[in-house]
């Protein structure tokens, strides 16, 4: 029972009984008792005002050790959540990147290659700057964080030389020869009707930069798990025409 001023036989009377509340909370009357009728109304509200505030408190302590905390979630939920996107987004887009890098500088190589070979004075010196070039390029800091690798082309070099003439005067598709021949022994050069060329192929493995080839259902995939091939190819019109054979004298 809460009694607040109370006074025998007061004019103004004021009493209620609460009943039906939750279980754990015992509020059995509430009786407020005033000299005036301000009085009654003021000391009312604060005595209900006392009850609602009791229960709140009850029903939150009821329903806080329910709550479910989400530090633990978040942290469980972390690893799969990061594995996921290392593997499909992470690991894919640096070999992508990878791959761009490699591609870039293996064309670049092969331009400066056939510029190399067109500015050479004979077919022998051509070759040689072609596979010096290459290797560079390929020993290289950029070839190798490329992982740009090579078994075939001139002395494995990875680029092939042919020789390209063409008629100026036809409409005809020109001749090559090649590759790494030159021109062949016994063929005259005809620098009136003839256009010769240098025509540079090129052919390389661009590897993962984080390779997956032991990784199941990945393994095989290009880029992933597996290098790629690429083909390249340029053309340059030779500037020396005297020695375009082998071995020229």
């Amino acid at each position: 029972m809460l009694v607040v001023n109370e006074r025998a036989l007061a004019p103004f009377h004021y009493s209620t009984t609460l009943t039906d509340l939750p279980t754990g909370l015992c509020v059995s009357h509430l009786r407020v008792i005033s000299c005036s009728p301000e009085g009654r109304l003021q000391v009312g509200k604060i005595a209900i005002g006392s009850w609602l505030r009791a229960l709140q408190k009850f029903f939150h302590a009821k329903k806080s050790p329910q709550k479910r905390t989400s530090t633990g979630a978040s942290l469980a939920e972390f690893g799969p959540v990061l594995a996921i996107f290392v593997l499909l987004v992470f690991i894919p887009a640096l070999n992508f990147l990878s791959f761009a890098w490699g591609y870039a500088t293996a064309n670049l190589t092969c331009q400066a290659c056939a510029a190399d070979a067109a500015n050479a004075p004979s077919f022998d010196q051509a070759l040689a700057a072609v596979k010096k070039r290459a290797r560079d390029m390929l020993d290289s800091a950029p070839g190798r964080f490329a992982g740009l690798k090579t078994a075939s082309g001139y002395e494995k070099c990875g680029f092939d030389l042919y020789l390209a003439e063409s008629n100026v005067q036809k409409e005809t598709t020109g001749q090559f020869y090649g590759p790494n021949t030159g021109l062949p022994r016994g063929a005259k050069i005809d620098n009136a009707a003839n256009v010769y060329e240098y025509a540079l192929r090129g052919n390389f493995d661009v590897g993962p930069f984080l390779n997956l080839s032991a990784v199941p259902l990945v393994s095989n995939l290009p880029l992933i798990g597996q290098p790629v091939k690429i083909e390249l190819s340029s053309i340059r019109v030779a500037e020396h025409t005297d020695c375009l054979r082998r071995e020229c004298p």
